[in-house]
């Protein structure tokens, strides 16, 4: 005949396995997507693009780029992608801040920017020279028939 200790040591053996169980997969799940997200970003240090360079505009540039949220980056769009189309074209840390943008809008999520942002945002990559695009630059121009088909 079950007693009321038994059922206690069977319902918190239960809560224990469920939340152990929990909690270990849901570092398997981030560790799966970090693991899939980061390859991208294998060869690019972000930590180090966050390094003063001496050069203000440059260092907030990075910022923007690197670590803060998409939205605040959404709000110096115009500035953002001027910048990296004519002073700072070579820089793989900025072009990270560009792969963002190019994700917002293959995820259709740029209905919010300003109007024609998108075009712009598509001919920046496509007339960037190639001899001095990073990486992640040429990754980009590869996705360019991808952004087109974006409404």
């Amino acid at each position: 005949m079950p007693t009321r200790r038994a059922f206690l040591f069977a319902g918190s053996t239960l809560a224990f396995g469920v939340s152990i169980g929990g909690a270990c997969g849901y570092v398997i799940g981030v560790n799966s997507a970090s693991s899939s997200a980061g390859a991208k970003d294998a060869e690019l240090d972000l930590a180090a693009g966050l390094a003063p360079t001496g050069d203000p505009d440059l260092d907030e540039l990075r910022g923007w780029a690197l670590k803060s949220p998409i939205e605040e980056l959404e709000s110096h769009i115009q500035v953002f992608m001027e910048q990296v189309r004519s002073t700072y074209t070579s820089d793989q840390y900025l072009w990270h801040g560009m792969e963002r943008l190019v994700d917002r809008v293959l995820a259709g999520q740029h209905t919010g920017w300003p109007r024609l942002c998108k075009q712009v945002l598509i001919q920046t990559i496509e007339l960037a020279d190639p001899a001095v695009l990073p990486k992640n630059g040429l990754r980009l121009q590869a996705r360019l028939p991808e952004m087109k088909r974006v409404k």
